[in-house]
């Protein structure tokens, strides 16, 4: 399954041996890339950002939330049946719009609120 072309070649391989190593070979690499793709999902969702903002490094939303309220945010509020089946119908928390946003100190007031955009 590593050098299919090569093995075929040199007759190692016949031309059906050489098709179903091909088919194995981009099976594994489709599927590592797939694995790939969950994994940077997971991980955006744990850190509560979007792939535009990692890239950049921003990071104004809440902190404070745990993994359950992102999966929340994202999947709806029957998030754990979404992660089984995507037929099911599960509403969004909020609007899409506005999302709560870190902690700021304002200049007036001298003390900290969660100011949503």
């Amino acid at each position: 399954c590593l050098f299919p072309f090569g093995a075929w070649l040199f007759r190692i391989l016949d031309h059906f041996s050489l098709l179903l190593s091909f088919i194995c070979s981009t099976s594994i690499v489709l599927s590592l890339y797939v694995l790939f793709l969950i994994i940077q999902q997971i991980y955006l969702i744990i850190n509560g950002q979007t792939w535009h903002e990692y890239g950049k490094n921003i990071q104004i939303y809440s902190r404070q939330k745990n993994l359950q309220a992102n999966l929340e945010v994202v999947f709806g509020k029957r998030w754990h049946f979404m992660l089984f089946s995507p037929l099911i119908s599960s509403s969004p928390i909020g609007d899409g719009m506005s999302f709560d946003i870190k902690m700021t100190e304002t200049g007036d007031s001298r003390r900290f609120e969660a100011k949503r955009i």
